[in-house]
């Protein structure tokens, strides 16, 4: 099993705004390089060509069974947003995490996909109204976060807890020995060279 790419990213929306979300990923006006990708990904992944969707989920440890609010996004609750190309966006109240169909290590070796990635990332951050996105392998366990409600100081601050600061460039997360390579950290990007 692989790592896949992962980003957060800091929101404040509520249900209707992650419902517009859906509904202007579907327009692709204000994401032209996420309609671009999903375009390309979809050219060569027939099987990954789908409707996007909403589904909208209480966390497992929940003792809630009682009907969804129509209006309002509770803490125990997390919502889905998925469509074609493989790409995915889980919400809490707090944090969003994207995760594309590219694994990990091609994003730190591929300028090109960093490229790629990096600006598509930067759509969505200016979209969610803030300026920067944590990147780093889904075998860190970013979506964690998201399940637990956590919102981003508190992830920024579990992130230094555990690794540190954050690396001064994306190729620093990569590290070689003679036993071949491994990722440690993470990466924010404020998108200042974009």
């Amino acid at each position: 099993m692989g790592v896949d790419f992962s980003a957060i990213f800091q929101h404040s929306f509520n249900l209707s705004s992650i419902e517009h979300f859906k509904d202007e990923l579907i327009k692709g006006e204000k994401f032209p390089r996420v309609v671009q990708c999903i375009s390309e990904v979809n050219q060569h992944n027939p099987h990954l060509v789908r409707p996007w969707s909403l589904s909208r989920e209480r966390i497992i440890e929940s003792h809630n069974y009682g009907p969804f609010d129509p209006e309002h996004f509770s803490d125990d609750e997390y919502i889905e947003v998925g469509g074609s190309g493989g790409f995915n966006f889980t919400f809490n109240k707090n944090i969003c995490e994207f995760s594309p169909c590219f694994r990990w290590y091609s994003f730190i070796e591929s300028k090109e996909l960093q490229s790629e990635i990096r600006t598509i990332c930067k759509e969505i951050s200016n979209y969610f109204g803030y300026n920067f996105a944590i990147y780093m392998g889904d075998n860190y366990c970013a979506s964690d976060y998201v399940f637990e409600g956590r919102d981003m100081e508190y992830y920024k601050a579990d992130l230094i807890r555990r690794f540190g600061k954050s690396k001064n460039s994306i190729n620093k997360l990569i590290q070689r020995s003679s036993d071949g390579w491994r990722s440690e950290g993470y990466f924010i990007d404020y998108f200042s060279d974009l």
